[in-house]
């Protein structure tokens, strides 16, 4: 499931992403190659920033950002809580039940 489909299927966990998107980067100033938290750049004076992520880099948009953060804590997470924790997720999504053509499975949150 890429963020297209999470931005289609589930617009509300979209919007909680891009919201720690939001805290965990700065508005960025590309034109002064200046961090401008205040909203507006104090050499320019532009308010069309890109994100700035520390240690990472800078680009338009939030989605970026939230494929860099998602593949960062998911790589710090064992297979097993992967496991658990998408189980955890299609158990919410679905309903505990899902079914792929003719065949039906009832989940089991392990």
């Amino acid at each position: 499931m890429g963020l297209d489909d999470i931005h289609t299927q589930n617009p509300e966990l979209f919007e909680k992403l891009q919201e720690i998107a939001d805290k965990r980067t700065t508005p960025f100033c590309y034109l002064c190659y200046v961090d401008a938290p205040s909203g507006r750049c104090l050499r320019c004076g532009t308010d069309d920033f890109m994100r700035h992520l520390p240690g990472v880099g800078v680009e338009y948009g939030y989605e970026w950002v939230i494929e860099h953060l998602i593949n960062q804590e998911v790589a710090d997470i064992s297979p097993e809580d992967q496991e658990q924790l998408f189980m955890e997720f299609v158990d919410s999504a679905y309903g505990g039940e899902v079914q792929v053509g003719f065949c039906q499975r009832r989940l089991k949150s392990a």
